[in-house]
């Protein structure tokens, strides 16, 4: 699953995230600069023990983290 924005203006969309796993649950800062949003991409970007492998298969929401990025970016998190 990505993120997405759309214009209230033009209704054109934009896509903010591309990475594997369920990106979601986002919204934005009170001053319009930033985005926050959830992501399991840790347990599908890289290489995971067969323990993580065995927690993926189970419960995927084991993997989800906190991202901010800014709401002018290509959709690259800091740091991703």
């Amino acid at each position: 699953m990505e993120l997405y924005v759309r214009s209230a203006t033009t209704g054109t969309l934009r896509r903010l995230t591309n990475s594997r796993g369920y990106d979601a649950e986002a919204s934005y800062s009170p001053d319009g600069q930033w985005i926050v949003f959830s992501s399991t991409r840790d347990g599908y970007n890289r290489n995971l023990s067969a323990a993580e492998q065995k927690q993926l298969g189970v419960d995927p929401s084991y993997f989800g983290e906190i991202y901010l990025m800014r709401a002018d970016a290509d959709g690259t998190p800091p740091g991703g």
